[in-house]
This record gives C-alpha cells, structure tokens and sequence, in this order.
C-alpha cells in the first residue's frame, strides 16, 4: 500500500525489510505441490512463515535452497551442457558471477506458477514436491534433525571479504566476520549469495545506507558496512561495522556548530612563507 507518511524512521526501517515477494507469489502453488509427499515436514514449516528473510527463521533457509534447487532443474531441464554458466557461474575470483546470476527468481517464479508444459516428464507439482524433498534432506544432513539449527543466518553467514584477505593469515586482520546474516537477492536489504552457492557468503550487501531529513540536515543518518578506514590498524577500520550490522546510524554533522561539537581533530593546510 501507498504512504504518504513517510519521516526519517521510516526511512531508515524501509532500507531493513526483509520480505520476500517471490514467496508471496509462490506460497500457495508450493504448499499445494508438497502435500502428502515427502516434503510433508518442510511444508508444515513454510505453512506458518511469515515471509520474513530473517537470520533466525528456518523456514527461510529452505525456501531460499528451495529456490536454488528449482533454478538449478530448471536450468538443467533446458541447457544441462551449459546449467552453470545459465545460472550465473563467475569467470574468476574477480567475476564469481555473473549477470544471469541476478536474474533467476523472477524466471522461477514465472515457470513454477505458469508450469508450461514440456519440461518435467513428472510434471511441475512433483518436481517441486522433490526439490523441497531434496532441500529438507540437504539440511538434515548437514545441520541435523532439528529445525532450530536450520536457521537461515545459521545455515548462511556472511564475511565483508577484502581482497587481502583470500588468504590466511591475512584474513583475519583485513575480513570482518563472519556473522548470522538475514536476506536474499530479492530482500529490500540485500544479501545475495549465488544460486549455484546458496550458502556461500553473500557477494551483495548494502555499502551505505542513508536516510536524509530533508531542512534538518544535521539530522542526516548515514552508516558504512565496515568503518570509515581502509587501514586495518586504524581503530576507524570497523567503526562502523556493529551500528551497519544492528540497522542504525551516526549523524552527518552539516551546520558550522554541528561540525565544531564533532571535531575530534583539525588539520591544517597553509601555504608556505
């Protein structure tokens, strides 16, 4: 729905969302594909979600491998010499994917909905039914039983990687993390991970996030996913980092008193005699 009230809170709450809107479009086609199948268990789980990408739900680590699952048979149903590259695979360490990466879930969406024929030979609702099967297994395997230990932070975590730090042991003064993350490609608060690495760091995180009152300039919030150094052994490396992780912000100092109560120090630059 439309807002007209919009003010710097809200703003700044809008840039948090976590809310998946291909569940919204695929919950009911899902749910209906995984009754009475072996899915039984992640379908109960999906039945009660709200949606919400958040780092402590379950239910959003399997729709988000659900997600990856469905890509991936869809790309090999068409293109299984290719499947890979079709779904964003990276050409080195600088290029981990690439643009076809982004573009999956609305092709998901789309075909899991429309289900055209001549792609599965079981048809759409059991292939669905098998890829949260698969999915459920996945997660049994590797994080146990117990759906509490599915939680989607839990299962995905997330490193602000530095290009230094590919390497031990420079990994751990130039990276930061890692830490439970929220999210998707799809999320307002973006936390994209490849679909051919759903569990992979994410390689699309937000860098800055600002809300700006407009006439209080001295209102102005801002936060950097890290801090404002590019100097590990500047105390400003990561300043920033557990406000940018929390969802908060510093102010921007604007007017000349604003500017003299934040100076911590001056530099000086004067001509020469």
């Amino acid at each position: 729905d439309g807002r007209s009230d919009w003010d710097l809170e809200g703003v700044a709450a809008l840039q948090l969302d976590l809310e998946s809107l291909p569940w919204r479009k695929l919950r009911g086609v899902v749910l209906a594909a995984a009754a009475g199948h072996r899915a039984d268990r992640a379908r109960a789980l999906l039945a009660r979600w709200d949606g919400r990408v958040g780092p402590e739900s379950p239910e959003a680590a399997i729709f988000e491998l659900f997600m990856a699952e469905m890509a991936r048979r869809i790309a090999e149903a068409k293109a299984p010499r290719s499947a890979r590259w079709a779904l964003g695979a990276g050409f080195g360490p600088l290029t981990k994917m690439s643009s076809f990466g982004y573009r999956y879930a609305g092709l998901v969406v789309r075909l899991v909905v429309e289900q055209p024929d001549g792609w599965f030979e079981g048809g759409w609702p059991k292939e669905v039914a098998d890829a949260l099967g698969a999915v459920t297994n996945r997660l049994r395997s590797e994080h146990g039983d117990e759906p509490g230990r599915w939680a989607w932070g839990r299962v995905r975590r997330a490193t602000l990687h530095h290009p230094l730090g590919e390497r031990r042991p420079l990994d751990r003064v130039f990276n930061l993390g890692p830490w439970p993350c929220g999210g998707d490609p799809n999320t307002v608060s973006q936390a994209g991970s490849p679909v051919i690495e759903p569990v992979s760091s994410p390689l699309a995180m937000p860098t800055l996030r600002m809300a700006v009152e407009v006439g209080d300039w001295d209102n102005t919030r801002f936060v950097l996913a890290g801090g404002q150094s590019g100097n590990p052994l500047s105390p400003h490396y990561d300043d920033l980092f557990e406000v940018w992780r929390r969802g908060g912000g510093v102010p921007i100092a604007w007017s000349r008193e604003s500017v003299a109560a934040a100076t911590v120090a001056t530099l000086r630059l004067s001509p020469p005699a």
